[in-house]
């Protein structure tokens, strides 16, 4: 405040950022559970295991699934392009040979839509919109018995996965589309602790 003027002068306050505690990821038991195919022939159930399976198995955003089309896939190459990324911009991951198999299964199953959308709504066959997905597959886990329910959890567990199976935190980094290595690094100390629990158990 300026005493002899009175008028307080423009300033900005930084505040200190609270650790971020991740949420606790999907079990292998629940991943098997979520991933083994559907024993019914309701395409809704098929579209939701097979977004649940390129989710978990790929770690890409909710935003960018619901956008993805068909011709972004490269099953020779293993790669997808994601064109609708948080920071605006394309780039390619990855595609595991179980997440392109099970993407096979449901373009062999599912209607060509006019759009091409690979997740679509089974009875528009129009591109589903975020919240729609979510809903679904929460529905779908629940129908599981798998109380976890949180799309985006699905990509925590790839992360996780992916760390404690040696995967290197940079290439980690260029998969999540993380523009800095902040991000990454939450993972890799949840994964470090999680490596030092047990480690009395294992040596002399």
């Amino acid at each position: 405040m300026d005493e002899e003027r009175g008028w307080l002068k423009p300033f900005s306050i930084t505040l200190p950022r609270a650790d971020i505690t991740l949420k606790e990821p999907y079990t292998k038991e629940e991943l098997t559970i979520l991933l083994a195919p559907p024993v019914n022939e309701d395409l809704s159930e098929w579209r939701n295991w097979s977004a649940v399976g390129f989710i978990s198995r790929t770690g890409v955003r909710l935003s960018s699934a619901v956008n993805l089309k068909w011709t972004d896939i490269d099953f020779e190459k293993h790669i997808c392009l994601l064109r609708h990324t948080k920071t605006n911009e394309q780039y390619f991951v990855p595609i595991p040979s179980a997440a392109l198999t099970d993407l096979l299964t449901w373009k062999a199953i599912s209607p060509a839509t006019a759009e091409g959308y690979v997740f679509f709504s089974t009875y528009t066959e129009k591109k589903l919109s975020p919240n729609a997905l979510t809903q679904a597959i929460r529905l779908y886990n629940l129908s599981r018995g798998v109380s976890k329910t949180s799309v985006h959890l699905l990509r925590h567990t790839f992360a996780t996965l992916y760390l404690q199976k040696g995967g290197r935190a940079e290439k980690l980094q260029k998969i999540l589309g993380h523009k800095t290595a902040d991000m990454t690094q939450r993972y890799v100390h949840y994964v470090t602790d999680d490596l030092v629990e047990d480690i009395d158990d294992f040596t002399f």
